[in-house]
């Protein structure tokens, strides 16, 4: 989902309500320290009056497939840095503390916005590679992860692990608006902070145009569900290059004429949906692009 940040915001430190966060040894690893600037955006306007909670987490993110010890080290890694980043926000018990003053929903993502390398024989890197996060939670991110390193909870070296280095990374992700949890079911995802999160309308479809139902596959009967994620931009179009399939990993493909089959289905979906006009994502009525899951079920009676 699109989101913009306030102008002169700098992503390598935050100073804010008295509160100084320092990573030493780690800005020369950082993006460029020059303030990024941009124009006012309808999103700069949006008042979070009414609003609506949301909860961010954190998550390790790594290429698949990987080694199972690879796998729980980034992941008790990011548990860990969670714990620390919540007693930086002043976390209360198991209340999860709030985002406000210092983190807004404006700037907080489903980005990457710190790459974690480890090597075997010296010291890790950390390394801010998502522009789009919001600057006070990428500088209370990294300080959290330097903390967990002085306090000797990793990331360390999987035993057997082939190999001198590997990378994974850490990134927030917001649920949607309401919601406690997330929706996706990927790697263990730890929550921090809560934020407050303005209105928000998902895009949908302006007509009851659909795929066309393939011949053949019509006349033997065959059916069928397409899923798609795909980003819908503010105009209300999807973007060619974000479609992309989605097969469930526990789901074997099929083979001979039922993958034709399949592949049939597809094409009409990929082919229809550059052509489909939606009423796009709003936050708090500004137009913004969102990525969207749809389904589309071929059946007798509810295709063309």
């Amino acid at each position: 989902m699109q989101q913009t940040r306030s102008p002169n915001t700098i992503v390598w430190l935050a100073v804010t309500a008295g509160i100084a966060l320092s990573t030493p040894g780690l800005f020369a690893q950082s993006l460029d320290k020059s303030p990024i600037t941009h124009a006012i955006s309808c999103l700069d306007t949006v008042s979070i009056a009414p609003s609506i909670p949301s909860i961010v987490y954190l998550r390790a993110t790594i290429k698949e497939p990987v080694d199972s010890g690879v796998g729980q080290m980034a992941d008790l890694f990011a548990q860990s840095v969670s714990l620390r980043m919540r007693a930086l926000l002043n976390a209360k018990g198991d209340t999860l503390p709030p985002g406000e003053p210092l983190i807004t929903w404006h700037g907080i993502k489903s980005h990457i916005p710190l790459a974690v390398t480890i090597y075997r024989n010296a010291a890790p890197v950390f390394q801010l590679i998502s522009p789009h996060t919001d600057s006070a939670a990428a500088a209370i991110l990294l300080t959290a992860v330097h903390k967990t390193l002085d306090e000797d909870e990793g990331p360390f070296w999987p035993d057997g692990t082939s190999g001198d280095s590997l990378t994974f990374g850490l990134r927030f992700e917001l649920t949607n608006p309401g919601k406690l949890k997330l929706d996706d079911t990927g790697r263990i995802a730890f929550p921090v902070f809560s934020v407050f999160f303005p209105p928000q309308v998902s895009a949908r479809l302006k007509h009851k145009s659909l795929p066309t139902y393939p011949p053949s596959e019509r006349s033997e009967g065959i059916t069928a569900v397409i899923i798609m994620d795909f980003l819908v931009d503010s105009t209300g179009h999807a973007i060619p290059g974000s479609m992309k399939e989605v097969w469930s990993p526990t789901k074997k493909r099929p083979t001979g004429q039922m993958l034709a089959a399949y592949n049939d289905f597809l094409d009409s979906v990929t082919r229809w949906l550059p052509k489909a006009e939606f009423e796009p994502a709003r936050i708090g009525g500004c137009k913004v692009t969102q990525l969207v899951r749809e389904p589309f079920t071929f059946s007798i009676s509810g295709m063309q």
